[in-house]
């Protein structure tokens, strides 16, 4: 299932979300880590920062907010907010094969999801991150996670709860962030425009 949304910044991008690979990344991280909806959003944002890096995009297509406790994946935490008896849709409802959400914020995974849904370099970047965490911890988790692109766009956000991140400003900290940017703003990426830059970026690309 999958659903379409405008992405921020200046690519003025329509990204897809896609929920079957959201319900798989989001029961990785639940039955490695058993954590809150808290870290298990960092834990998202940090994976899609290691995709994009490596690949040039994020592996659900959703998009994010700054919240005060940190980056929140938007669409994945709207999920949460259904699962959780808020705002619901009917589009999420296949969540709730998978996942119960608690009054403390845990969310436990009560069926397997279907990593089949994730490439073998999508599952590489959750592994690695999941590494990270058992290497940090939650606390280091957060402070990976409250990176500039966070800090400034939370630093904008005026009387607002929440506040987009843009894509330009998480790929702009990475090592390969010019470069990406270039992809980005490639409006055809499967045009012949830019293949230096698609032949640098994507080279080891699963």
């Amino acid at each position: 299932m999958q659903m379409e949304m405008a992405m921020s910044g200046r690519t003025n991008e329509i990204q897809t979300f896609e929920i079957d690979k959201a319900i798989a990344v989001l029961g990785f991280f639940v039955e490695r880590t058993r954590e809150s909806m808290y870290s298990l959003m960092k834990l998202m944002y940090l994976a899609d920062k290691l995709h994009l890096e490596r690949y040039g995009r994020f592996i659900v297509g959703d998009t994010y907010s700054a919240l005060k406790q940190g980056p929140v994946p938007t669409c994945t935490y709207n999920m949460l907010k259904h699962l959780r008896g808020e705002d619901r849709k009917p589009e999420f409802s296949v969540a709730e094969k998978y996942f119960v959400y608690s009054d403390n914020h845990d969310v436990a995974l009560i069926h397997d999801v279907d990593m089949d849904e994730l490439s073998s370099g999508e599952i590489a970047c959750l592994e690695t991150i999941h590494n990270v965490y058992e290497s940090l911890g939650k606390w280091g988790v957060r402070d990976l996670s409250h990176d500039p692109a966070w800090a400034d766009a939370w630093e904008s956000k005026k009387s607002k709860k929440s506040v987009p991140i843009a894509l330009e400003s998480i790929a702009s900290q990475l090592d390969n962030g010019e470069m990406l940017l270039e992809h980005l703003r490639d409006r055809h990426p499967g045009e012949v425009e830019q293949p230096a830059v698609r032949k640098r970026l994507f080279k080891k690309q699963a």
